[in-house]
């Protein structure tokens, strides 16, 4: 993961940031900035100018990541993929940023109407991004050889993931896990050493807060920040398995997943998840997020659903 947001980012800084980037990209004037909720990486934007809305992402130190961000972003609309149009990325005195279209709508996650057919919709979106096939594994990328690839094999990549949610103890610490459950999850999650899958591109954290709903029903897939090489279905899905069972068939549905292929993941399925969130937890408590108990919160409820008796 990204570093977390930093605190250092003082306000007039952010303001000279933003008219610099939005003056260079635009040439607009920026009238209000809103900073909108519910990034847990980067500063995010709401900008009113004389002529548009816009959005800009902040955050110290992840140029790379926005770059990559960008990068899978065209992969996915040339395949058809609604995504928001990406004006500029760069970097101002150690500040990355990311200006972006602004796309009105409402986030999947608070939406009311249609759900099984926005549903639908995501599950076809998903696999179009999952039909893009790339070299590599893991979340960086390497733009050394002219073509990015992802810069580890899948038993490297496995090995860090391990490494970070066994290794230092964190999870036991935290009380996400007690040192048997810990144990217990250890042992489910060996088997990802015998997977054998080509990389395809992955979104990464495909999630109803990420999916905007526009006015005629079309969603829009948002925050690309977490896209990596991985191998489909599991590394988007997962979540979306334990997490929306009632909406899962239409994503399903929408996928083309057939219910004997899902039979044959759904096990699969709750390994990932389980390794995202733990990811995600030992990550928080190295970082010392502020907001720890939502990790720790989001372990025990998929440890609980796989292993409840």
């Amino acid at each position: 993961m990204s570093n977390s947001p930093s605190a250092s980012i003082c306000d007039r800084k952010i303001e000279r940031l933003v008219r610099l980037v939005v003056r260079n990209a635009r040439d607009v004037q920026v009238n209000s900035r809103i900073k909108l909720t519910g990034g847990v990486v980067n500063q995010v934007f709401l900008l009113t100018t004389n002529t548009e809305n816009l959005v800009i992402r902040i955050n110290e130190g992840s140029l790379a990541v926005f770059l990559k961000e960008q990068w899978a972003m065209k992969q996915a609309s040339e395949m058809g993929v609604r995504v928001p149009e990406v004006f500029d990325v760069g970097e101002i005195e150690g500040m990355s940023y990311m200006l972006m279209e602004y796309v009105p709508g409402v986030m999947l996650a608070n939406f009311v109407g249609d759900r099984e057919s926005v549903f639908v919709d995501l599950g076809r979106q998903a696999k179009l991004i999952n039909d893009i096939q790339v070299q590599g594994f893991g979340f960086h990328l390497d733009w050394s050889q002219g073509s990015p690839v992802f810069k580890q094999t899948w038993q490297d990549l496995v090995k860090e993931e391990q490494d970070m949610i066994f290794s230092g103890g964190e999870l036991v610490a935290m009380g996400a896990l007690s040192f048997e459950q810990l144990l217990r999850t250890r042992e489910f999650l060996e088997k990802f050493g015998d997977w054998d899958y080509k990389p395809s591109l992955c979104h990464g954290d495909l999630n109803p807060s990420n999916v905007l709903v526009q006015e005629n029903g079309s969603i829009v897939i948002l925050d690309w920040t977490q896209v990596k090489g991985g191998p489909a279905p599991f590394y988007d899905l997962a979540s979306l398995s334990m997490n929306h069972t009632g909406e899962f068939k239409a994503l399903c549905s929408g996928y083309g997943l057939t219910e004997a292929r899902l039979g044959d993941c759904a096990v699969d399925l709750q390994r990932v998840a389980l390794k995202d969130v733990l990811r995600a937890a030992a990550w928080a408590y190295n970082v010392h997020h502020g907001q720890i108990d939502k990790f720790v919160g989001e372990v025990r409820e998929i440890y609980c659903k796989i292993f409840a008796r």
